[in-house]
């Protein structure tokens, strides 16, 4: 495994939160990080073991999700603002994605770790 490619990968997501691009392909994150698709393709199915590309991307948008419906002081965002804000085109992406995830709804969520 390439350790430069991973950081850079790494990077991406975590601080430039590349995620948050709607409609973001794997050709574009590739590109931005001056990588062969197929480079990218390898590193997100063999050595980080996603599935594919959208298990992986599902992956941060959901944990930034649950961050953001963790939050008491974003509770005033209704959770379709926080999906297109973490990425989701739309609510039913987001609501399919987060409950093959997190096994419940992002409302069942939320209601459980605001009344914790």
């Amino acid at each position: 495994m390439d350790a430069t490619l991973l950081d850079g990968l790494t990077k991406a997501m975590e601080e430039d939160k590349l995620y948050q691009e709607s409609g973001l392909s794997i050709a574009r994150l590739a590109e931005s990080l001056t990588m062969q698709e197929y480079q990218l393709r390898r590193l997100i199915n063999n050595e980080l073991d996603y599935r594919n590309f959208n298990q992986f991307l599902n992956h941060y948008r959901i944990e930034e999700s649950c961050q953001r419906l963790d939050d008491s002081a974003q509770s005033q965002h209704s959770i379709a603002t926080i999906a297109l804000d973490v990425g989701y085109s739309s609510l039913s992406s987001f609501n399919k994605a987060f409950k093959e995830i997190k096994g419940i709804t992002p409302s069942l969520y939320r209601a459980g770790e605001l009344a914790g």
